[in-house]
């Protein structure tokens, strides 16, 4: 197993807000009572775990098995129970002998990321009789069956706080709440403005408040268009058009176009 990051050493001895889940699991399985434990991933369950399995050492004669279910059957975890508490190196029993053995044993079996549920739990919790099992999985692993006679236990997260606690261990340092946010920068805001606002500022040449109209178009047929004089001559002879209140009217001189004129940064040419 590689190292823990720098600094992570003693971290993991608080457990944060699940003293009552953890005195409610030690209750159940001091009773013999076998408990599911579901969480989503992240949640705390494998820390839950370490800390029941602490809290549950003297409580079965064979004491505390740790196992994963981590791809792995029914018959795998019987052979690893069975390993765990029998010293019998490279011997691996049949099946007879395998279930006359392990239901002799009496131990709280602390099993974490098991991967099955139904006929295969049912058949796991029925070859151990003596032992009861602290199960932890996902949401999206089966279910038991309904006569398995588990105990649900759903773990949630955790608050704020904690969250805020764990984090400064983490670290080595306590967590201010005091942020301040640098200014905007482009592409921070709608259409790039440094400012902040969805409408950029004024440009140079543009009067504020007023609307920019497409140029009414001089196209003209061909039947109408005059032969002889040049497309300068006849520019300067079409007749002037005045744009509506509140529109630029186009240059003189420049050809239609049906983009809208832009603000002009300085006198038109004539």
């Amino acid at each position: 197993m590689p190292p823990g990051p720098p600094g992570s050493a003693g971290h993991g001895t608080t457990l944060e807000e699940r003293t009552e889940d953890v005195e409610r699991l030690v209750r159940l399985l001091s009773r013999g009572r076998s408990v599911r434990l579901t969480g989503p991933a992240g949640s705390g369950r494998t820390r839950l775990l370490d800390a029941v399995a602490t809290a549950c050492a003297d409580l079965a004669p064979d004491g505390v098995v740790r196992l994963s279910g981590y791809h792995r059957t029914a018959a795998d975890l019987l052979h690893a129970l069975f390993a765990a508490v029998h010293h019998a190196p490279q011997h691996r029993p049949d099946r007879p002998e395998l279930l006359r053995l392990v239901a002799e044993i009496g131990a709280i079996v602390v099993l974490d990321d098991l991967e099955f549920g139904g006929a295969a739990l049912d058949e796991l919790l029925d070859a151990t009789p003596e032992c009861a099992f602290l199960i932890a999985t996902t949401p999206d692993v089966a279910a038991p069956s309904a006569g398995s006679h588990l105990e649900e236990v759903f773990l949630g997260g955790i608050g704020r706080a904690g969250c805020v606690r764990i984090l400064e261990r983490a670290v080595d340092r306590p967590l201010t709440t005091t942020r301040r946010p640098g200014p905007p920068t482009c592409g921070s805001s709608p259409r790039g403005c440094r400012c902040g606002s969805s409408r950029p500022p004024p440009c140079s040449g543009s009067t504020t408040g007023t609307a920019t109209a497409p140029a009414p178009s001089t196209t003209a047929t061909a039947s109408s268009r005059p032969s002889s004089p040049g497309p300068r001559t006849a520019a300067r002879t079409a007749p002037t058009r005045t744009a509506p209140t509140g529109q630029t009217a186009p240059r003189p001189g420049c050809p239609p176009s049906a983009r809208p004129p832009r603000p002009l940064r300085c006198s038109p040419r004539g």
